[in-house]
């Protein structure tokens, strides 16, 4: 409804999130291929993919800051799971995405974003390893 989304102010962990999606899914990569060192043995266009997704999960949790609904997150979470899933990419991939991306928000030094945290914190304990 217009309601709903007239309500939704952007805050400054949005824009601090947002204004560094690029920096934060570029360091997450990198845990990313520490913890899976297999991956890099991926092709480009399987790590252009790898990356877009990466790409989404900092969108998306930028969207569940928005509207201050990390149901957001943790369904792209899910679906997620299921991509990596049937590209046949390691288990816990989500997990390890979710915990490089709050390691990338400290070398990315973003200003404190609890939020953000918080609802990456959440992410990895809910889900599977």
């Amino acid at each position: 409804p217009p309601h709903v989304f007239a309500a939704a102010r952007p805050g400054p962990e949005y824009y601090d999130v947002a204004a560094h999606r690029s920096e934060l899914v570029s360091h997450a990569l990198v845990g990313i291929f520490h913890a899976f060192p297999i991956l890099a043995g991926l092709d480009t266009i399987d790590i252009r993919d790898l990356r877009e997704e990466v790409d989404h999960l900092v969108r998306f949790l930028a969207a569940a800051l928005l509207v201050e609904e990390p149901a957001i997150l943790h369904d792209e979470c899910s679906w997620l799971a299921e991509v990596f899933h049937s590209r046949n990419l390691p288990d816990g991939l989500v997990t390890v995405c979710a915990a490089s991306l709050l390691d990338a928000m400290a070398a990315v030094e973003v200003d404190p974003v609890p939020g953000a945290k918080a609802a990456l914190a959440e992410v990895i304990r809910r889900r599977p390893n």
